[in-house]
């Protein structure tokens, strides 16, 4: 059944998103009131000195008394951190020490003058930037602030105080605040004060008193500031409900959405939504229209303002392309459920009437589905020149003009010489097609140019009677006029077509490189590869390079960035990068934290919020980004975000396999080294015990054959530690190889001697090509190796069947073959015969499974190959290849002799 009292969705997860975003950070208090004097600061120091009297350790951050002596006051006892001293412009200035008050850590911090614009040269523009890097740190803050200094409000304090504001706060911080605490008096008591000299001291206080301080201005500002304080109690009551799993049924569920462009007008817009939206405690989201024209250097500035703007008052940006502006913002109103959309008051003009009214009435024959609350303009911004939002763009370049006043001349001319020939009216037709062909070219308003310059030219020069504009036939009246008509429809046809192509085009093209960022990120192995082809692919659009500085595993930032950019080598620009990856916010150029850096620090996270690097732009000319290159940017940083987390998981991936593999192997080397040593230590002990019985100590052959019996086994144990040392040495790569020269021959006599108890019993079969060459290797090694091998015959085969030891050599290879006759290799064996630890099923007791990898390490060391040979039937024979290196100059034998 639907419950009409359950909570709005939205609500409850924006209520949530808050608080868990709050819950890990300090609490913010802010002392309110409507200007200078009531008392904040006063108020904020009695509140320090109640908490420090509880017991909580409160440090003064800053405080400005204003010679205020009962301000001061309240300031004995509290520690105070020192300010940093400033240089700018030859001059001193004293500024918070942010990073003393950060290594300070107080449990509150107390910061005077949240609006306070910093010094340049400070970390940050705004003393609330420095404020919000405390609460991200846990620390509690306690500020001022006045009505006048909010950013929705500003516009409004303008109108009534009639002057403008310059420092502001974004309303998104007012949210965040813990708890708002009004500083209330009444207007007359506050003009007492700053008649008494509490306000403002000297001069200063009768020009406050001449201009901003008077009774019905502070009225005005007294009423905002309560208004504003009980829509901030609001917010937070529902806040409150709505986690509770309650509702106010009284709350409507409204939707506010505000069209942005460049007009000097969006400002007050977007600032009045934001207020209409916090009062109504509803979401809000700006729309912004690309329509592809052409803006000049101050339009894109004001967007990118106006856009700015948008995101420090907490609103949603959505940016869109189309050419059709109304149908855009009615697309995007559906999409959202908008049930109010806020525009501004537009002008009536010509055009309006010809492309079917205004944006407002276009609006409102497209959908019945929201209201439109038409809000008047800026009165401030009166005399400001109009920035219109059609789509309409009837400028150019003058290279536009000129080109088609030269065509429509050139087209004159032509015509006058063929007019005998083709009569006055063809004319017109040739003028028609010379205005349809260079509107394919320049703008619109070159277009509308070239269709008045042509008509005008047809007209006096070749339309009956020639050398006026007077036209003596109705039927060349019309004609003219028809002409004319035709000629403004075609271009303004040719010029839509080809501003949709130019989106489409642009579209298209972000597209393909958003893609082909992707597959390069993909396609190139390793971080430094894709980074590179980035930044040449990422240079052109942006016009900036592009470098990426790695995080270190336990968390640190590597000094070198992968590219070695040049501006990367200085140690500001490190700190920067530094501060940027410690506190997961951009950070640098064009930002709010170190603008004075040459470059953007862009952190690149994690899914969980791991820092994973950061992401260096150097722009080529300073310059604003526009949105489009914002979000470019961003899909940059993004993009290689992932190519990091997925390079680390894999990485990590690739530890756990190790790890597994590791933890496998350890199991079976305990297992089989525990099995293989208890057997001939449990033989010793056995052998030893008989050698001390009596009987067996008199009987001289019995004492000899259990000698011989324990010489074996320790053989045997010896070998199996060997074997697991030399398996450890090889795998960590810590043997190194001692190579000379030697002879084929001398290798197997030594490995053959080696394993003479194996091999006891046994016939060996030598089979030595003659003038074998020399080989290069470590001798102690490549003896283990054919040891190994030997003894894994020994192993694998009868005892009275022979073993096969073959030595030749072929195309610069010596190829040493040992062929045993026992019961061969099963198919099922053959993937693993190489594998550590593994032994076949019902294979004789004696070994741990390391004989053949160890050999085969081995040889590989060499630049050899250890194989199976197949198609040998019975028994197996496993084929060394060594490669051979030209052969050393030795001296005949006579002559070595008598250099000996």
């Amino acid at each position: 059944m639907h419950d009409d009292r359950r909570p709005d969705p939205d609500r409850l997860l924006q209520a949530i998103s808050r608080s868990e975003h709050t819950s890990n950070t300090g609490k913010l208090r802010i002392y309110f009131g409507m200007a200078a004097g009531v008392g904040k600061t006063y108020a904020m120091l009695e509140a320090a000195q109640a908490k420090k009297v509880e017991g909580v350790d409160v440090a003064i951050g800053l405080v400005e008394t204003h010679g205020r002596s009962e301000t001061a006051a309240l300031l004995k006892g509290l520690d105070s951190v020192p300010r940093q001293k400033i240089q700018y412009r030859g001059a001193t200035f004293e500024e918070m020490d942010l990073d003393a008050l950060l290594a300070r850590k107080p449990q509150i911090a107390v910061v005077d003058e949240l609006a306070h614009t910093n010094v340049p040269g400070s970390r940050h523009p705004k003393r609330w930037h420095d404020v919000v890097e405390l609460l991200e740190a846990g620390i509690d803050v306690y500020t001022t602030l006045n009505v006048q200094h909010i950013e929705s409000r500003k516009a409004m304090v303008e109108l009534i105080g009639g002057i403008p504001v310059h420092e502001t706060v974004p309303d998104a911080l007012l949210e965040r605040a813990a708890q708002i605490e009004l500083v209330d008096i009444t207007p007359a008591d506050l003009l007492q004060r700053l008649a008494e000299g509490k306000v403002y001291l000297g001069e200063k206080a009768g020009v406050a008193a001449a201009n901003f301080f008077r009774e019905d201005r502070l009225t005005s500002l007294r009423e905002l500031a309560l208004r504003l304080t009980a829509e901030k109690v609001d917010s937070d009551l529902d806040d409150l409900l709505a986690t509770e799993g309650r509702s106010d049924s009284r709350r409507p569920t409204d939707r506010l959405m505000v069209a942005v462009s460049h007009s000097p007008y969006s400002d007050s817009l977007i600032r009045s939504t934001r207020r209409i939206a916090f009062g109504l405690g509803v979401p809000w989201i700006a729309v912004h229209v690309e329509t592809g024209a052409q803006l000049s250097a101050d339009d894109r500035a004001t967007l990118a303002a106006n856009l700015r703007l948008v995101q420090e008052l907490g609103g949603e940006l959505v940016a869109l392309t189309d050419t059709d502006i109304p149908a855009a913002l009615e697309r995007v109103a559906r999409r959202h459920a908008i049930t109010q959309m806020v525009v501004g008051r537009p002008t009536r003009s010509w055009r309006d009437r010809l492309t079917g009214g205004s944006i407002i009435d276009q609006l409102a024959r497209l959908s019945d589905q929201f209201d439109i609350l038409v809000l008047r303009p800026d009165t401030s911004l009166r005399g400001t020149r109009q920035r219109s939002l059609t789509a309409w763009n009837i400028g150019g370049s003058v290279r536009s003009y000129l080109v088609a006043c030269i065509t429509i001349m050139a087209v004159a001319g032509i015509s006058a010489l063929c007019l005998p020939i083709i009569g006055y009216r063809a004319v017109g037709f040739l003028f028609l097609l010379s205005v349809m062909g260079v509107s394919l070219f320049v703008s619109f308003g070159a277009v509308l140019a070239a269709a008045l310059l042509s008509a005008l030219i047809w007209d006096f020069f070749f339309i009956p009677p020639p050398g006026t504009l007077y036209i003596g036939h109705a039927e060349d009246v019309m004609m003219v006029l028809s002409y004319f008509v035709a000629a403004l429809v075609t271009g303004f046809l040719t010029h839509r077509i080809r501003t949709r192509q130019q989106l489409i085009r642009q579209r298209q093209e972000r597209t393909a490189l958003l893609y082909d960022l992707a597959k390069q990120l993909v396609a190139n192995v390793g971080i430094e590869k894709a980074v590179t082809a980035l930044a040449q692919r990422v240079r052109p659009v942006l016009e900036g390079e592009l470098d990426l500085l790695v995080a270190e595993i336990e968390g640190g930032l590597r000094k070198q960035p992968i590219l070695k950019a040049v501006w990367m080598q200085n140690e500001k620009e490190l700190a920067v990068a530094q501060w940027a990856h410690g506190h997961g916010r951009a950070a640098g150029w064009a930002t709010d934290t170190l603008p004075s850096a040459v470059a953007r620090y862009i952190p690149l996270r994690s899914s969980p919020g791991v820092a994973l690097g950061v992401l260096a732009f150097y722009p080529e000319k300073d310059r604003k980004l526009t949105q489009d290159e914002e979000n470019l940017l961003s899909a940059v940083a993004h993009q290689l975000s992932l190519s990091l987390e997925r390079e680390r998981l894999s990485a990590d991936a690739d530890n756990a396999l190790r790890l597994k593999e590791s933890e496998r192997l350890l199991q079976t080397v305990v297992d089989s080294v525990s099995h293989e040593l208890r057997t001939p230590l449990t033989a010793i002990a056995g052998t030893a015990m008989a050698l001390e019985a009596g009987n067996e100590a008199a009987d001289q052959v019995r004492r000899r054959e259990l000698l011989a019996e324990l010489l074996a086994l320790v053989e045997r144990l010896n070998r199996i530690v060997g074997n697991l040392l030399d398996m450890s040495r090889l795998s960590s790569g810590m043997m190194t190889l001692q190579k000379d020269w030697h002879d084929p021959r001398d290798l197997i006599t030594a490995a053959l001697e080696a394993t003479d108890r194996e091999l006891r019993g046994r016939q060996v079969k030598l089979n030595l090509e003659e003038n074998l060459p020399l080989v290069r290797v470590d001798f102690r090694l490549m003896v283990q190796a054919i040891v190994n091998m030997v003894a894994n015959a020994a192993t694998h085969s009868p005892a009275a069947s022979p073993i096969e030891v073959h030595c030749r050599w072929a195309s610069n290879l010596l190829i040493l073959e040992i062929r045993d006759y026992g019961s061969g290799v099963a198919a099922t064996d053959v993937p693993h015969l190489f594998t550590k630890f593994y032994r076949a099923p019902g294979a004789p007791a004696g070994g741990v499974g390391l004989g053949l990898p160890i050999a085969k390490s081995i040889v590989e060391v060499h630049g050899g190959t250890l194989s199976l040979a197949t198609h040998v039937a019975p028994g197996a024979c496993f084929v060394i290849e060594l490669p051979l290196e030209p052969q050393p100059d030795i001296p005949p034998e006579d002559e070595a002799d008598e250099q000996g």
